[in-house]
Parts: structure tokens; C-alpha cells; sequence
């Protein structure tokens, strides 16, 4: 009998590869929720022949109605910037969903969680911060709960950790980690790496993993960039957590990404390389994934 699992921010990045790593496996049927069942994102699901139902954080009947008869869940909360109190919505929103799935006996949740940060070094990045109280609402509620530890995005450098241009083909990676080894994945294969869980829910409910593409200096992703880019060469701009800071009247997230930043070059972290690539083996390099993006990048940076 084919398991149902219930896909949230199946239109996304992360949800988005969960749909694709599975679709195609008879031994799974696929329901994704949308805050907007007639968008045209949705419509390409249908395509797939995945199910698309309406279902909103904020509503807890419309969370149940999703899972009904679902075995498992993939579960992604957004930290919504722009509001009063992002840590309290994103944790309501997490805590809204994790009541449902064990009111609908869902058997396996995967959650994409981050480290609790305020926890270990006594300051706040919100979105970990809530991340982690979700993570513990479930366990503490009983569910059977996998984490899918989250790092860096190498999908970052198309968007809010472009590098810089500093000269004539010259560009600075802006990100602040000193001279410690930073994880890395690409958003598309976190999909993959769930997909391996629900395929072997005895082995991973109730445990976490850290995952990894790639765990490397700052420096060693600039030189892959150039090795990849070339004429352009890329370099460690150093930039410090303060600098990150000092955009906060521009940034909302500012304060909060510094703080993870220093919170991940000062803590002993789980991330492995080698236990993601055991367990799924297609996950990519970063090497291998500029390959497939080398045409983005350019256009990004450009």
C-alpha cells in the first residue's frame, strides 16, 4: 500500500525537491499544500500528478483537513520578517501544525529545523530560535520526529550573499565565518535527503541530521567560484558578523543572520558531510552544483 505524505511548502525550494525526490516512487503518494491552490505554481504540481490542497499556518482545521490519512509530513516554517513578532508567528505556526499531525496520528514527520542559538550563547536569531522551540513542541508532544538539520544554502550566492564586486572581474564573498570550515547544501537536494528518511522511517524517527554537500573555508568555495566562472576570481572578502550587524536599518534579518553566524563559528556543530553522502549519495558538491548553475551565477553577478 502506497504511503500518503503530506508536503508543506511544496512550492518552494526545500518542498519542491521533496516532491520531486518522491513523486516517481510507487511506494508513495504525494499531497502538497498551498496557500493558493489556483496559482500557477500549484497548477505545475497537478502536472506531476501530485495532489494540491489549500491549507494556511494560520488555520488549524485547514492543517488537519491536509492530513487527514497522511503516514508522514514534511514540514518547512518561514520566518516572516515584516511582522511585530517573527519568533512568536513562526513558533504559533509550528506549533499550529505539529497539534494537527498528532490529532491526525501522522506516524513520520520530517522537520527542517535549525540549532537553538540564544540557548547556547545568549543571543537571539529568531529564526533559529523558533526552529528549535518547534523542534522541541514535537518531541515534547510525542510525535515521531526526524530533523533535517539545515546550513548554509549555496543558493545564497544568487541572492541575499551575492558576491561583490571589487574590480575588474574581481568579487568578494561576503559571508562571515572566519577561519572555520562552514556546511553547505543546495536547497534542491535537501528534498533527497528526505525522501532517504521516509524511505527508512524505523532507522530515522525520533533522530536528527546535520547535512552537508560540502563542509570547507570561505576561501575554498571562492576558489571553486573561480575555477568554475573563470576569468572572474573570487576571494574571502572577511567580512566580520559586525559588519552583518551595522545593515540593520536596512535589514531586518541583520542582527538575527549575524548572530547565527557567530553562534556557528563559535559552537561544535553537527553537520557531516559524510553521513549525508552515506545516506544519499546524490547529493551535490558545491563544485557540482556552480557546474549547474554556472549560467545563474553569471547572470546574478553580472
Amino acid at each position: 500500500m502506497r504511503k500518503l505524505i503530506t508536503v508543506f511548502g511544496a512550492s518552494g525550494n526545500q518542498g519542491g525537491g521533496v516532491v520531486r525526490a518522491l513523486v516517481d516512487d510507487p511506494g508513495f503518494e504525494l499531497r502538497a499544500v498551498s496557500r493558493n491552490p489556483n496559482s500557477d505554481k500549484a497548477a505545475r504540481l497537478r502536472k506531476f500528478g501530485v495532489e494540491v490542497v489549500q491549507a494556511d499556518y494560520n488555520d488549524p482545521e485547514s492543517l488537519e483537513r491536509a492530513l487527514n490519512g497522511a503516514y508522514g509530513c514534511f514540514v518547512v516554517t518561514d520566518t516572516e520578517w515584516d511582522t511585530d513578532d517573527p519568533l512568536q508567528l513562526e513558533l504559533l505556526h509550528g506549533q499550529n501544525v505539529a497539534d494537527a499531525c498528532k490529532k491526525q496520528g501522522v506516524q513520520h514527520v520530517v522537520f527542517s529545523e535549525l540549532l537553538h542559538v540564544k540557548k547556547a550563547i545568549g543571543i537571539s536569531a529568531r529564526h533559529c530560535d523558533a526552529k528549535g522551540h518547534i523542534s522541541d513542541y514535537m518531541k515534547q508532544i510525542g510525535l515521531n520526529k526526524t530533523g533535517i538539520i539545515i546550513p548554509f544554502y549555496f543558493e545564497n550566492l544568487l541572492t541575499t550573499m551575492m558576491p561583490r564586486k571589487t574590480g575588474d572581474n574581481t568579487f568578494a564573498l561576503g559571508i562571515p565565518f572566519g577561519d572555520k570550515p562552514m556546511p553547505g547544501i543546495s536547497a534542491e537536494d535537501i528534498g533527497l535527503v528526505v525522501g532517504a528518511f521516509f524511505r527508512d522511517s524505523a532507522a530515522w524517527g525520533g533522530k536528527s541530521l546535520g547535512v552537508a554537500g560540502d563542509i570547507m573555508l570561505v576561501n575554498d568555495y571562492a576558489k571553486v567560484l573561480s575555477n568554475n566562472l573563470g576569468p572572474k576570481k573570487f576571494f574571502d572578502g572577511q567580512v566580520t558578523v559586525q559588519q552583518v550587524r551595522d545593515l540593520q536599518p536596512y535589514w531586518p534579518a541583520a542582527v538575527d543572520l549575524a548572530n547565527m553566524y557567530e553562534f556557528m563559528m563559535r559552537a561544535s556543530l553537527p553537520y557531516s558531510k559524510d553521513r549525508t553522502l552515506k545516506l544519499c549519495p546524490a547529493v551535490r558538491s558545491f563544485d557540482q552544483w556552480v557546474a549547474d548553475n554556472r549560467d545563474k551565477l553569471d547572470a546574478a553577478i553580472n
